[in-house]
């Protein structure tokens, strides 16, 4: 079974009909063996790229209800609720590796879940992570 670790972009850019990465998320949630996993921080840097881009609250709340209801309905996406083991893994790599709480979370979220794939459009942003997971290093990319 393949997991997959979502990054804030692809989820903002998931809500656009135009953009390949809502194609890639509907077509992953089509494939059997697929699962899809959200961190909460996620959501929270969600609702700040929605209000820069001026989207009201009532928006951003149909598309939290979309992402509930997809979390409840599909055993495929899940969002990742950021626990206490998630909360010191990320911790440790917060300071392991000097990045930015938000993506120690999700960094830490891929390990917990036991991932194989982070899907982002900034690779940067987790270049500075040790990957070496399960003996295999991890695949972040941007494209299919």
């Amino acid at each position: 079974m393949k997991h997959i670790c979502v990054d804030t972009n692809i989820l903002v850019e998931s809500t656009d009909k135009s953009s390949i990465y809502y194609n890639y998320v509907q077509k992953t949630l089509r494939e059997l063996g697929i699962v899809i996993y959200v961190p909460t921080i996620c959501l929270a840097e969600f609702v700040k790229i929605f209000l820069k881009k001026n989207k009201t609250k009532k928006e951003i709340k149909t598309y939290f209800e979309e992402f509930t209801t997809l979390s409840s309905d599909n055993q495929q996406f899940h969002i990742a609720k950021l626990n206490s083991q998630i909360a010191f893994i990320a911790g440790c790599l917060e300071r392991k590796y000097s990045i930015g709480i938000a993506d120690a979370i999700i960094s830490a979220t891929y390990f917990f879940h036991k991932c194989n794939i982070l899907k982002t459009k900034n690779i940067r942003d987790f270049s500075k992570v040790s990957w070496k997971h399960r003996g295999e290093m991890l695949r972040i990319n941007a494209q299919k």
